[in-house]
This record gives C-alpha cells, structure tokens and sequence, in this order.
C-alpha cells in the first residue's frame, strides 16, 4: 500500500525502494500474492513512467499468475489494476493484446525477471 501511495504522489525514488521491500519479503515468506501484487504495482510504476507496453507486458503476467492459483486480487486492489489496464489499453490501442498476450505467455521467474529490468 505505501509503494502505491508513493506511485500516486509521482515519487518514484521511494516507490522502487518500498517495491524493493515488497519483493523482498514475498521472497523470504514465500508469499505468492504479494508477488502478483508487486508485479502488479511495477507494471502500474512503468506505465506513470512511460512505458505502456512493459505494463502491458506485466499485467498479463499478473493475469496469468492469479489464474495458475486460482485466485483474485481484493476489489481496491482489483480496481486499481483495472484503471491502470484501461490507461495502458488508451496509451497503446491495439497493440496493447500484443503485449499482454506476451505477459501471460511468461513463467513467474520470467515475470519477476521483467519487473527487475
């Protein structure tokens, strides 16, 4: 929540470092959700700095992640991905499925690997 604060204010510095955390602990507890929610927040982070298709790319992922554990976001954070898919969706018209397409073709390793790029 506080990475997304800092997204929201445009202070990128402390978004990436409370992203860095989030990453941090997911790995050390192994929490599979907050890994669906950190990929989720960096494709929000890339899309506010002006890279629509890796958010594409990352939002797939995200998709392709929840559904292999069968499970969803809660409905703040569902509807905050939401937004930001429909943003990404106007940036890129129909190049965005491309994108998003490739995300969801990726393994978590391969997601992880592209948030980390």
């Amino acid at each position: 929540n506080l990475a997304n604060v800092h997204i929201y204010k445009e202070d990128w510095d402390q978004a990436s470092q409370r992203l860095k955390n989030v990453f941090e602990l997911a790995q050390e507890y192994d929490y599979p959700m907050m890994i669906n929610l950190y990929v989720a927040l960096k494709g929000r982070l890339a899309l506010k700095l002006g890279d629509a298709r890796q958010a594409a790319r990352l939002f797939g992922a995200v998709d392709s992640l929840l559904s292999s554990l069968d499970v969803h976001f809660e409905p703040a954070d569902q509807a905050e991905l939401d937004e930001s898919i429909a943003d990404a969706k106007g940036r890129l018209g129909a190049a965005y499925a491309d994108e998003y397409a490739a995300g969801r073709s990726l393994s978590r390793d391969q997601a992880i690997a592209l948030t980390l790029s």
